[in-house]
């Protein structure tokens, strides 16, 4: 298996209900490029482990949006390439582009 570098990403997407959950899960793990995806519905927050090479934040919003939800953040919660390391999609630079980084 290659060693990758993940980016991980936080959404706020309100009330969750329990099957909210596995609708979540569905839309972004059919996603290439999506690792993980943890939903916590007690808060409505998504955290979703992904490959910045393959797929980046607006497409996971969007996927998001496109299932009903209101969408806040696409803040970076860690993770990713190592610095001074850059893909063909400079993923810092085009992912996360206006975001702090945690």
């Amino acid at each position: 298996m290659v060693n990758e570098n993940l980016e991980h990403v936080r959404f706020q997407i309100g009330d969750i209900g329990d099957g909210d959950v596995d609708r979540v899960e569905t839309a972004l793990s059919g996603i290439n490029g999506v690792r993980d995806v943890e939903v916590n519905p007690d808060g409505g927050a998504v955290e979703v482990s992904y490959s910045p090479v393959e797929v980046s934040v607006p497409k996971l919003k969007e996927a998001l949006i496109a299932e009903g939800y209101t969408v806040d953040g696409g803040d970076s919660v860690g993770g990713g390439l190592p610095e001074g390391t850059a893909s063909s999609t400079d993923a810092n630079d085009v992912v996360l582009k206006g975001e702090d980084r945690v």
